[in-house]
Formats: structure tokens, C-alpha cells, sequence
């Protein structure tokens, strides 16, 4: 079964080293996991379904850390 169907494209610009990622999914769970392995490059513009769960997930992972 595929999981989604994604699509990068770099900012124009010389020397950019920015891009999208535009993908497609009906498991938006999946698509959450996914990013976690690329957080530190990568921001969630939408949607705001997807953006909440990571925003969440972050803030729990983040109180794991609190002293």
C-alpha cells in the first residue's frame, strides 16, 4: 500500500538551499512519523490537522527533557 505520493522543489534563487515538499496522504499519522525524522530541516505549513499533531508531539517529547 502506498503511503504517499511526494514532490520536491527547490526555492529559485542562486544559492538557495531551501525547497517544498509537497506530498499527498490518506494516513496522516504516517505522515507525522515521518517528519520526525527530519525535524531539525523541516517545518509543517498544512495542514493544520498534521501541523497540531507534530506541534504536540514536540511539546511531549520537549516535558521528557524538563528538569
Amino acid at each position: 500500500m502506498e503511503r504517499f505520493d511526494a514532490s520536491f522543489s527547490h526555492d529559485r534563487g542562486a544559492g538557495s538551499t531551501t525547497g517544498r515538499i509537497s506530498f499527498y496522504t490518506s494516513d496522516l499519522r504516517f505522515a507525522a512519523d515521518a517528519f520526525f525524522g527530519v525535524l531539525d530541516k523541516v517545518r509543517v505549513i498544512a495542514p493544520e490537522e498534521l501541523r497540531e499533531t507534530v506541534r504536540a508531539r514536540l511539546e511531549n517529547a520537549s516535558s521528557l527533557y524538563e528538569q
